[in-house]
């Protein structure tokens, strides 16, 4: 239930986060989504929400993680 519960929540805040961002840092945002890093040991772990994008012409990234 804890699994449902929680990509309800990202899924929810990666679909609204771009206007926000948009709307409140004047953001450009290119890319947002789930995203696995995988280590050298072959181990990974989930970013909940990871994206990149631009305030200005400067490069940005969005991190966030989600608990329920």
């Amino acid at each position: 239930m804890s699994d449902a519960i929680g990509y309800g929540l990202e899924d929810r805040a990666i679909k609204g986060l771009p206007a926000l961002l948009s709307r409140d840092l004047e953001s450009k945002i290119k890319t947002l989504d789930r995203h696995f890093i995988e280590y050298p040991d072959r181990e990974d772990d989930e970013i909940n929400i990871y994206g990149e994008g631009f305030i200005d012409d400067e490069m940005v990234y969005i991190i966030g993680e989600n608990k329920s």
